[in-house]
């Protein structure tokens, strides 16, 4: 009896092919993997979110897409890690349904920011007053020069531009690492997503524990009483403070303001911003206002 050779090419070819194969199932998703990372890296706007990669959502970006119903962030609870924070923040503003009250919307965006930030304008006198009196064309948020690297890192993907102020006003791209120095203070961003409204950071002058007006250094107050807080613990700047910049050009919004705050601001504030006005603005109208305010202060 002959005994049965054993074909070692074939043996050896069967292997090879089963090798090969494994090799593809390997080799193919780390390509398309690596063309994908290359395609992030070249065309960053394409590719996935920063709140998708770190949170799992998968965002439809699309004109005609439903936008995801989500809670908006609550204040009050302290996330445990940077992915609780995203979720709760929602920076991704497509994942707000329309309309969102805007201050609300100012805390989601400044969720992950570490410096000290405030709602400014007329939004911060609603917040003062514990209601909104009036609408609002736009939100400002103030924040300070010396955070001002950290706040051009936060606000990578919202295309951050800065106006060089004077006769005709020039608005510039805000690069990476560029220092902005006065008489610059501000800056408007635009979000990738539509449905959220342009908002302008006003950058703020300090001098150790003292914020200090930009128009005139001899003006300041400590950074404690500078911003206060409301419902929820929402930051926004004393009113104050707000009125002492509406005062140099007042427009019809900022004289409502005003003659809205000046029967809730206590002696003082009162008094703090008529001694701003008389070193800023002497004789300015809002000063009489003030002191017949103050003569009928019990």
């Amino acid at each position: 009896m002959v005994p049965e050779q054993i074909d070692y090419d074939a043996a050896a070819n069967e292997w090879l092919q089963i090798l090969l194969m494994l090799c593809w199932i390997i080799v193919i998703p780390t390509l398309i993997l690596g063309f994908r990372r290359l395609y992030e890296w070249l065309y960053p706007d394409q590719g996935p979110t920063y709140l998708e990669r770190h949170t799992g959502l998968n965002l439809d970006r699309s004109d005609d897409a439903e936008p995801m119903i989500l809670p908006l962030v609550n204040v009050n609870v302290a996330p445990s890690s940077d992915t609780a924070r995203l979720k709760m923040g929602m920076l991704e503003a497509h994942l707000l349904p329309p309309p969102v009250y805007p201050p609300a919307r100012a805390v989601q965006l400044m969720q992950l920011y570490k410096h000290r930030w405030a709602i400014a304008g007329g939004w911060a006198i609603d917040l003062f007053l514990g209601v909104q009196t009036r609408e609002h064309e736009d939100i400002e948020l103030a924040v300070f020069r010396s955070d001002q690297g950290d706040l051009r890192q936060h606000l990578v993907g919202w295309n951050p531009t800065y106006i060089i102020p004077g006769d005709k006003p020039r608005e510039l791209p805000w690069p990476m690492q560029e220092n902005l120095a006065l008489p610059i203070h501000e800056i408007h961003t635009r979000p990738p997503q539509r449905d959220l409204a342009d908002m302008e950071f006003l950058l703020n002058e300090t001098d150790g524990a003292d914020w200090i007006f930009r128009r005139d250094p001899r003006v300041r107050l400590p950074l404690g009483a500078a911003i206060m807080r409301g419902d929820g613990g929402v930051p926004y700047l004393a009113p104050e403070i707000v009125l002492l910049y509406k005062a140099k050009h007042p427009r019809a919004v900022d004289e409502q303001d005003f003659q809205a705050a000046l029967p809730m601001l206590d002696d003082v504030r009162r008094q703090w911003l008529g001694a701003a006005l008389n070193t800023v603005h002497p004789g300015h109208p809002w000063l009489a206002a003030l002191n017949e305010t103050n003569r009928q202060s019990p």
